[in-house]
Protein backbone atom coordinates (compact mmCIF):
# COMPACT_ATOMS: atom_id res chain seq x y z
CA UNK A 1 0.00 0.00 0.00
CA UNK A 2 3.15 2.44 0.74
CA UNK A 3 4.08 2.62 -3.40
CA UNK A 4 0.88 2.85 -4.31
CA UNK A 5 0.12 -0.71 -5.57
CA UNK A 6 -3.46 -1.85 -6.15
CA UNK A 7 -4.91 -4.93 -3.89
CA UNK A 8 -4.56 -6.97 -7.17
CA UNK A 9 -0.76 -5.92 -7.41
CA UNK A 10 -0.25 -6.60 -3.70
CA UNK A 11 -2.14 -9.89 -4.14
CA UNK A 12 0.34 -10.81 -6.97
CA UNK A 13 3.52 -9.93 -5.35
CA UNK A 14 2.36 -11.53 -2.13
CA UNK A 15 0.64 -14.75 -4.17
CA UNK A 16 -3.11 -15.08 -2.21
CA UNK A 17 -6.24 -14.04 -2.88
CA UNK A 18 -7.29 -10.12 -3.37
CA UNK A 19 -10.07 -10.86 -1.38
CA UNK A 20 -7.47 -11.60 1.58
CA UNK A 21 -5.94 -8.00 0.39
CA UNK A 22 -9.29 -6.46 0.92
CA UNK A 23 -9.98 -7.98 4.00
CA UNK A 24 -6.73 -6.85 5.41
CA UNK A 25 -6.96 -3.64 4.28
CA UNK A 26 -9.91 -3.14 6.08
CA UNK A 27 -9.07 -4.44 8.91
CA UNK A 28 -5.90 -2.10 8.90
CA UNK A 29 -8.15 0.86 8.19
CA UNK A 30 -10.69 0.15 10.79
CA UNK A 31 -7.49 -0.26 13.67
CA UNK A 32 -5.90 3.10 12.80
CA UNK A 33 -9.31 4.54 12.46
CA UNK A 34 -8.78 6.51 9.20
CA UNK A 35 -11.00 6.18 5.99
CA UNK A 36 -8.95 5.26 3.47
CA UNK A 37 -5.82 3.88 2.36
CA UNK A 38 -3.79 7.16 1.88
CA UNK A 39 -4.71 7.99 5.13
CA UNK A 40 -4.20 4.77 6.79
CA UNK A 41 -0.29 5.00 5.17
CA UNK A 42 0.25 8.51 6.44
CA UNK A 43 -0.86 7.03 10.01
CA UNK A 44 1.26 3.52 9.79
CA UNK A 45 4.19 6.39 8.74
CA UNK A 46 3.56 8.70 12.29
CA UNK A 47 3.32 6.21 14.15
CA UNK A 48 6.67 4.04 12.83
CA UNK A 49 5.24 1.20 11.52
CA UNK A 50 5.88 1.62 8.17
Amino acid sequence: MEKGLSNKAIAGKLNIAESTVKAHVSRLIEALVVHNRLACVMEAQRLGIL
